[in-house]
């Protein structure tokens, strides 16, 4: 979920239930890049709730994703709810969350392996 095109995955650790958390750490060209959080909410294929932080035992950001259908398809609505302190980077998250969206549709899109 946090792959960026020039970046190289170190650690992805991940225990997916309520409770459960996860340590994702990639090498990117301007230093490493880890995300930490915690699984509030899982209900699939409807809705995950968990946190975002930068810290391994910081308190972190919630973010919600909610998925309904929508034709043959569905509609994602990505919500993330950002501590007022990390203001300033509101436009740079949206263009990360943007650009990770942006990925699955297209791997989501792409034809199966063979």
């Amino acid at each position: 979920m946090y792959a960026t095109a020039d970046g190289q995955m170190l650690r992805v650790d991940v225990d997916p239930r309520v409770g459960g958390g996860y340590a994702i750490v990639e090498r990117r060209p301007t230093g490493d890049a880890a995300h930490y959080g915690r699984y509030l909410e899982i209900d699939p294929p409807r809705r995950l709730v968990l946190t975002l932080a930068l810290e391994p035992d910081a308190e972190g950001d919630r973010i919600t994703v909610d998925i309904v259908p929508d034709g043959d398809g569905c509609m994602l609505t990505l919500t993330h709810e950002m501590a007022a302190e990390y203001a300033q980077y509101a436009d740079r998250t949206e263009h990360g969350w943007t650009t990770i969206l942006a990925s699955l549709d297209r791997h989501l899109h792409s034809p199966s392996p063979t």
